[in-house]
């Protein structure tokens, strides 16, 4: 048993480590733009990249986050009417609490890992609503196309224990920004 302590906290001095490794600062900016603009999303550059992606949606009229979120639920929300599952993360309502008497120039929209980020944040542009994989959707939610979307990165390079890695990091980001939508 005391060989089974001893791995167990040195996985977690590494997991501590790891959880003081990032934060917002160590994104890489990759591209803004506005769905309404019909030019093409170029993402090869993201091709097999594993790491964490952000996606952050501009404030432009510099409102307080209280009163912009109540344009921007209405605008996000999907009718359910139209599909029994809409495949789609919903406004995550307690991180939007937290942001009540700021005004945000860009405010973290979204958050999450993938090991091929060209593949995944192409779904989130590109799926449609009612089908598979879940999704941001973004381009079928018609109410929100003149936004400015940000989109950022962290290249997590290969790594042998993505999986592990990847999960912890997310959550420790997702804890530090709190992007508006997604669990």
């Amino acid at each position: 048993m005391d060989k089974l302590t001893n791995i167990d906290n040195e996985i977690t001095l590494q997991i501590e480590k790891l959880e003081k490794q990032f934060d917002e600062k160590d994104f890489i900016e990759f591209i803004e733009f506005r769905l309404c603009e019909r030019k093409e999303i170029h993402l090869d550059e993201l091709n097999k990249i594993k790491g964490i992606y952000l996606f952050e949606i501009k404030n432009s009229k510099l409102l307080f986050f209280q009163d912009w979120i109540k344009d921007f639920k209405n605008n996000f929300k999907i009718p359910k009417h139209n599909h029994p599952q809409n495949w789609a993360p919903n406004i995550n309502k307690s991180r939007t609490k937290k942001y009540s008497n700021e005004r945000l120039n860009w405010i973290p929209l979204y958050l999450g890992k993938s090991e091929n980020m060209k593949k995944r944040i192409n779904e989130h542009l590109n799926s449609n609503i009612g089908k598979a994989p879940s999704a941001l959707k973004l381009k079928q939610r018609f109410n929100i196309g003149e936004e400015f979307f940000r989109l950022k990165y962290i290249d997590l390079g290969d790594i042998k224990n993505y999986g592990t890695i990847a999960t912890i990091v997310e959550k420790q980001l997702q804890n530090k920004i709190k992007p508006i939508v997604g669990r």
